[in-house]
């Protein structure tokens, strides 16, 4: 008998709800972030067993960690919804959305094949967005001092003469930003 199976994940606890074939409320239980109780609790489940989860920080980790136990593991991006939120609600929710097949963005998750692009995208966007933000501080400081700039104040053979038009106490915080 198949069992549909969505964990609504946060960092210290993932909330679980089971559903049966006909759509039946089977159980639900919050367990613990860690893989050892959200294998046992995936295990304790009789029949054949599908897991659904939303796409985030653990995603990946859940479905390596889940795979060997379940039947498949289905990723999504969920759809917006109105109303009032929960954990439960949002569990049972996805559970009878994969019961009944209506996951409209489903994320193609292989962990082992694909990790090393995985990072490698994730730290890129990660470094891009840290070095928008720098500049973007960078700019501010001057403007804060009514100093008009342009992208030369990026450039480190021009620094010194920018950092003269601060007063001395920014200085600092400029250098500091430009490490």
């Amino acid at each position: 008998m198949d069992r549909y199976i969505a964990l609504d994940v946060h960092l210290q606890s993932c909330t679980m709800a089971v559903v049966g074939p006909s759509g039946r409320r089977l159980k639900s239980e919050v367990v613990e972030t860690n893989g050892r109780a959200l294998v046992d609790a995936i295990q304790t489940i009789p029949g054949r067993r599908h897991v659904c989860l939303e796409e985030g920080t653990q995603s990946a980790w859940l479905c390596e960690l889940l795979r060997p136990h379940v039947v498949d593991v289905v990723v999504t991006v969920p759809a917006r919804r109105k109303g009032p939120k929960d954990d439960l609600r949002d569990a049972w929710t996805l559970a009878e959305d994969l019961r009944i097949g209506s996951l409209r963005a489903v994320v193609y998750k292989a962990p082992r094949q694909m990790s090393g692009l995985r990072d490698a995208v994730r730290g890129y966007t990660m470094l891009t967005g840290d070095l928008v933000r720098l500049k973007n501080r960078i700019r501010a400081l001057y403007r804060s001092r009514g100093i008009l700039t342009d992208d030369r104040i990026y450039r480190s053979k021009d620094r010194s003469a920018w950092e003269r038009k601060l007063p001395e106490s920014q200085r600092r915080l400029d250098r500091l930003f430009c490490i």
